[in-house]
């Protein structure tokens, strides 16, 4: 399976990795401010939100009682559903934009 943690800075992600970056971090940090998933992700805030907001508008993630935001049971399963679609030594490249 690909190694979908170290994006190549030299080229443009897709959405979907972008997605998986979000939550690969929020999987591994367990639970992170709204900010430092910004900082993860390596976006501009206009471009995170739309992002952001499709993974809370669907519940992959949610906030916490402590402001914190956690993955979701959900989550979990579309990390796993994401990662099998966008399988980078079979070549394929799945371009999708919230």
């Amino acid at each position: 399976m690909a190694n979908l943690n170290n994006v190549s800075k030299s080229r443009r992600r897709t959405g979907i990795q972008i997605l998986i970056k979000i939550l690969k971090d929020l999987e591994h940090h367990k639970k992170a401010r709204k900010t430092s998933l910004m900082y993860f992700s390596q976006l501009n805030s206009q471009n995170f939100e739309r992002y952001f907001d499709y993974l809370l508008n669907n519940k992959y993630i949610i906030r916490d009682n402590d402001g914190y935001y956690v993955l979701t049971s959900d989550g979990i399963n579309y990390i796993k559903n994401l990662a099998d679609w966008f399988n980078e030594e079979s070549g394929i490249r799945m371009y999708w934009s919230p």
